[in-house]
């Protein structure tokens, strides 16, 4: 009886270990959903990179804004954790209309997406509008203030 019931045992942990192994092959396969980059370059003509240009992602099924971001001192700029899909790439100047390029795929099969260099002009003026912050103070009501 007892020989019986060690082999019990035994057959039970085997199918025990074997499910396991089985969810930690299949799972982090069926869990992983692929994310993409997004990158690309503005400029002010075809020779001069555009440092702080506003840049925005929309996605291009209903125009609704996923990130945005500011372009690098070179021009550059990335948007990661993006599905596949198409999207729209919205970039402007202080006191210039936005430019607006795509639709822009990005596909399944790649994992980065290159976009064209954007051209755009330079801004109109220096009078826009600077947002500028020296440190930040948790107050004690766990609101902060920036000063």
């Amino acid at each position: 009886m007892q020989t019986v019931q060690l082999k019990q045992t035994n057959i039970m942990k085997v199918l025990f270990f074997t499910l396991c192994a089985g969810i930690l092959i299949l799972l982090p396969s069926g869990m992983v959903s692929r994310k993409h980059v997004m990158t690309g370059k503005v400029m002010y003509d075809k020779v001069n990179a555009a440092p702080d240009v506003s840049i925005t992602i929309l996605n291009a099924a209903d125009k609704s804004i996923l990130n945005s971001a500011i372009s690098d001192s070179e021009g550059n700029f990335e948007f990661r954790q993006l599905k596949p899909g198409k999207y729209f790439i919205a970039a402007g100047t202080y006191g210039n209309p936005l430019k607006v390029i795509g639709p822009i795929e990005v596909k399944d099969s790649e994992r980065r997406t290159v976009v064209q260099p954007i051209i755009v002009d330079k801004p109109k003026s220096s009078d826009g509008p600077v947002i500028k912050t020296t440190r930040v103070h948790t107050v004690k009501d766990n609101t902060l203030k920036i000063s």
